[in-house]
């Protein structure tokens, strides 16, 4: 443990600027360099310490070292006394012109003052930094210039230095701890368990749990899931899909030998433009979740996901679909109903759109519907979108994942198939996981699963579903996946 001072008295007073050098200039002549420090700090300590911190942040060399700061009494807004100390003074000034002129050398020399006053330039400069780079692990705008920070701040009931909306600043909650004391009460623990020393003691142990490399790390991740409230928000999902892997009625060409697949989504969300965009993927689906905005529904059929051999065949099949001049053809080949509404109101396919100019080559196809003027009027208003369709799967050893690439309030997913299921998995990256309903049932031919959730399901949640062909069904060596956006 070391102790750290920078210099004052009643009449003067080096900058905080200044004492935030101080301190930068004793962590690094430490007798031996530290891996993690945590800095306890009491009242204008606290801002030195943060002000050293920001300035870290600002160089090229990275975040400092430090795992964690406990603010004690610490007026992270400003002290307000000290500005009713200074009208009082100035008060008395328009009466004795000598007192407002000794005020005026005393700011200038005790510049601590100065920066402590409530709404001072100093402090708003340091706050607006502190939320910038710092706060919740820093905003994405500061780039590599931010850290994530364990921070407690404690204030005093007494204290009648800082008000604990100073002492608090953004925090609270967990966060925030008040005590019973005055303003130097607040760092004079008597024994072992006084719970000025406790409230230290417990930080110390807080910090050194936590790595701020993988606490950076799960920033990251956070952000990137934060980030998706800006995209698409649904609400009360409802997803049904029925699929049978039985040799279906002949088709044109290799596609014969394909199941298909009857499926039912619904969902509520604010429309965002006046038109919207449905397709069927044939690989990975990244690329089409880029677009802006984002489709309404990918049918993923998963080709990336089966063995080599089997997949360059059944790609195959599929080009040979491509390869049609008609593009309404080759639609109705891979979707032969299809129907899409917003509030009750069926939309019409116009044009079509392809990743490469070489379509045979294509691994996705979308179409575009654009919404007659009675729903553009709606757009920035909450609708229902519901799609009805049946399309194509490979017949193979099945399995089925239904998973959202936006954030969904509510959902309940079925899954109909013939056979026996092997596992299901009927959800994850829920908030909260509790509250899930899930179940397995024999439905006539087949069984199906069942999976709702009353809450949050984070991007990329889902369930996922395998099962045993019945006898007689085709079996090959294969994978199904709906993948992707309500699919």
């Amino acid at each position: 443990m070391y102790a750290f001072g920078y210099y004052t008295n009643r009449y003067r007073g080096a900058p905080i600027d200044h004492a935030a050098l101080s301190l930068d200039s004793a962590i690094s002549h430490l007798p031996k360099p530290y891996d993690s420090i945590v800095l306890i700090a009491h009242s204008m300590g606290g801002l030195v310490c943060m002000k050293y911190i920001i300035d870290r942040l600002q160089r090229p060399q990275g975040p400092p070292p430090i795992s964690g700061l406990l603010l004690y009494g610490t007026p992270t807004t400003g002290s307000d006394l000290l500005r009713v100390a200074r009208l009082v003074g100035y008060g008395f000034g328009f009466k004795f012109p000598i007192v407002g002129h000794a005020i005026d050398w005393f700011r200038k020399r005790q510049r601590q003052f100065v920066d402590l006053e409530t709404g001072s330039e100093f402090l708003a400069r340091l706050f607006d930094q502190w939320a910038l780079r710092v706060v919740n692990g820093g905003h994405e705008e500061a780039g590599e210039q931010r850290m994530w920070l364990a921070v407690r701040v404690v204030t005093g009931d007494d204290d009648i230095a800082v008000s604990e909306a100073s002492g608090k600043g953004v925090y609270g909650a967990i966060d925030w701890k008040p005590l019973p004391f005055g303003h130097i009460q607040l760092v004079k623990p008597e024994a072992a368990n006084d719970r000025r020393y406790l409230e230290a003691k417990s930080f110390l142990q807080i910090a050194r749990r936590t790595d701020p490399t993988i606490l950076d790390r799960v920033w990251k991740a956070s952000q990137a899931t934060w980030d998706s409230r800006f995209g698409r928000v649904s609400k009360d999902l409802v997803f049904f899909t029925e699929i049978d892997l039985r040799k279906a009625a002949p088709r044109r060409g290799p596609l014969a030998a394909y199941g298909k697949c009857t499926t039912i989504c619904q969902y509520r969300f604010i429309l965002g433009s006046d038109f919207v965009e449905f397709g069927i993927s044939f690989a990975a689906s990244a690329e089409l979740w880029a677009r802006q905005p984002a489709p309404v529904y990918i049918h993923q059929v998963g080709l990336d996901l089966l063995p080599q051999a089997e997949q360059n065949a059944l790609r195959r099949s599929i080009d040979l679909i491509l390869s049609e001049t008609n593009d309404a053809a080759v639609w109705s080949e891979f979707f032969p109903s299809l129907v899409i509404s917003i509030d009750d109101v069926a939309l019409k396919g116009a044009e079509f759109g392809w990743p490469l100019s070489s379509r045979q080559s294509a691994t996705w196809l979308l179409r575009r519907y654009k919404l007659p003027s009675a729903l553009a009027a709606k757009v920035g208003s909450m609708v229902t979108l519901k799609i009805e369709y049946e399309s194509v799967v490979p017949s193979s050893l099945p399995h089925v994942t239904f998973s959202a690439p936006w954030i969904v309030h509510k959902a309940k997913v079925d899954v109909v198939v013939r056979g026996d299921f092997e596992y299901f998995v009927p959800g994850h990256r829920l908030v909260p996981d509790g509250k899930v309903e899930r179940g397995l049932e024999q439905v006539l031919e087949g069984r199906k699963a069942h999976f709702s959730h009353e809450e949050i399901m984070l991007p990329g949640s889902g369930m996922e579903v395998r099962w045993r062909l019945k006898d007689g069904d085709r079996a090959a060596a294969s994978t199904l996946t709906h993948a992707g956006g309500m699919s």
